[in-house]
């Protein structure tokens, strides 16, 4: 089995650099909390930013993707999906200047995972399960005839009505429970 897996909200915690760079910044209007982000949009998300994606995913990049801490049980969800014999593809779409800084946090953080895929589109990746916070995406792969999950975030509340997870162990202990058919050959 393939589980492609998104990197960020799902693995590496960018959020949290976002809202500390943005709070301590002096654009910031009100301090902003996790679920004050509505939006899958940085521009929406982060108000009196004139270009939020430039102000982070450039001029802090290294705060936002390299600094950042791993997501709530990232490590041990996906470490067990390796233990049942699943491979891991992480898939993720990064500016070609972050794609180091991403490589560089994935063996800092000694995440587990047997490929990398840095794609526009994650429905052109192969795989049997995608888990990303993204409805979009997870509603191009469920096109494919992949399971899909959704890692629930403020921005994605309405987006999506399949399986979702609060982490990525909660999600490979679904995953497991749910569809232990595709696990057999590995038990």
């Amino acid at each position: 089995m393939v589980i492609k897996v998104d990197i960020d909200s799902v693995i590496r915690d960018t959020p949290a650099q976002m809202l500390m760079v943005y709070n301590n910044s002096i654009y910031a209007e009100k301090k902003l909390s996790f679920e004050d982000l509505k939006s899958y949009d940085v521009n929406v998300s982060f108000p009196g930013l004139t270009n939020a994606e430039d102000f982070f995913f450039n001029l802090h990049a290294e705060t936002v993707f390299v600094k950042a801490k791993c997501c709530k049980n990232a490590k041990e969800g996906l470490q067990l999906l390796k233990d049942k014999g699943a491979t891991i593809r992480i898939v993720s779409l990064q500016y070609k200047h972050n794609m180091l800084r991403t490589i560089q946090w994935l063996v800092r953080n000694a995440i587990p995972f047997d490929e990398l895929c840095f794609v526009e589109s994650k429905d052109s990746v192969d795989g049997d399960v995608l888990i990303d916070d993204c409805p979009q995406n997870l509603y191009k792969c469920v096109g494919k005839r992949e399971i899909c999950y959704c890692l629930n975030a403020p921005w994605n509340k309405d987006g999506w009505s399949g399986h979702r997870a609060n982490d990525l162990l909660e999600f490979a202990q679904d995953l497991i429970h749910n569809f232990p058919q595709k696990f057999g050959e590995y038990q």
